[in-house]
């Protein structure tokens, strides 16, 4: 134990002893805007490191984790480039593609720390980690993202990256059922987890809401499917493969029409955020029946 606290320590202290510098700049006359933006900004540098085996990163998970999840990284992205933190960004968006893996369902690390291997906290094995369901949509959308902000090419030209998209667009949505036939009906877990049951729960939840037992589907999983068959589109527009885009634009269309027809309740003006499991959970182990859930609304929102 004491090793471990020398290393955090070690791994503070270097970052104390390399401060950064970003071009990001902003001007008002209020003076406490200003200082607020300086103070954030020299925050969100503070997290950022080189020199480690993982390669150039930034801290996009709970604190203390020396490590980058991939939600955190997909939604930071965009504030990274304007620090520009580009080629952070990349290296952690290629090191999620390159380890998507049949193992594992076609999931890749949840998270990964500097060390270059999944966070111990999220993952015991490949039949027993932690795994938000959105994760490979939405790094799929930010890397078309920072392709059109960077016009790196990398992101649409590297075999890595065009197999983690191909990978979750397909065998991944066709080994969690996630597909429009399958996806309102789904078991939970599906498919099964092994005989390991730290990660019983966790092992594929179907949305990033982390707090809630076993419902169905979030629609915010919906949302990021929409958002990677777009993206994938784009990226296929990009490399002239016109067939392969049209396919994941009708894909996308069913998602938005699943959401808009039976996700929305017009007379409360209002979507679901998730779709409940109704009945005893014991008896339908196997697979609910369409008619067994029931859509839980939790916020107003205009269409």
């Amino acid at each position: 134990m004491p090793s471990i606290r020398l290393s955090a320590l070690l791994f503070v202290a270097a970052a104390a002893a390399a401060p950064r510098e970003s071009p990001l700049a902003f001007a008002s006359s209020d003076a406490r805007l200003v200082e607020a933006f300086q103070w954030a900004k020299h925050q969100a540098l503070a997290y950022v490191f080189d020199g480690d085996p993982v390669g150039p990163w930034y801290e996009a998970a709970l604190p203390g984790r020396q490590a980058f999840c991939m939600r955190d990284v997909s939604h930071q992205a965009a504030g990274a480039h304007a620090l520009g933190l580009a080629p952070y960004t990349y290296n952690m968006l290629r090191r999620f593609a390159e380890n998507i893996a049949d193992s594992r369902d076609w999931c890749s690390y949840w998270e990964i720390n500097r060390e270059n291997k999944p966070a111990p906290v999220d993952y015991q094995s490949d039949v027993a980690f932690w795994y938000d369901l959105p994760a490979n949509f939405d790094v799929l959308d930010a890397c078309l993202r920072m392709y059109r902000w960077t016009g790196d090419r990398r992101y649409i030209d590297d075999p890595v990256f065009l197999n983690f998209y191909d990978r979750s667009v397909k065998d991944y949505v066709e080994r969690w059922q996630l597909d429009l036939d399958h996806v309102m009906k789904r078991p939970r877990p599906a498919p099964p987890p092994g005989p390991a049951a730290r990660f019983l729960r966790s092992r594929g939840i179907p949305s990033y809401i982390e707090g809630r037992g076993w419902f169905v589907l979030g629609v915010d999983l919906l949302a990021t499917e929409y958002a990677a068959y777009t993206a994938y589109n784009q990226v296929q527009e990009l490399r002239g493969n016109q067939a392969s885009a049209q396919g994941n634009m009708r894909k996308a269309a069913g998602v938005k029409q699943l959401v808009n027809d039976t996700w929305w309740d017009d007379a409360a003006r209002k979507f679901a955020s998730s779709a409940e499991f109704v009945g005893d959970f014991a008896g339908q182990r196997g697979g609910w029946p369409r008619n067994r859930y029931s859509l839980r609304q939790v916020e107003s929102r205009e269409r």
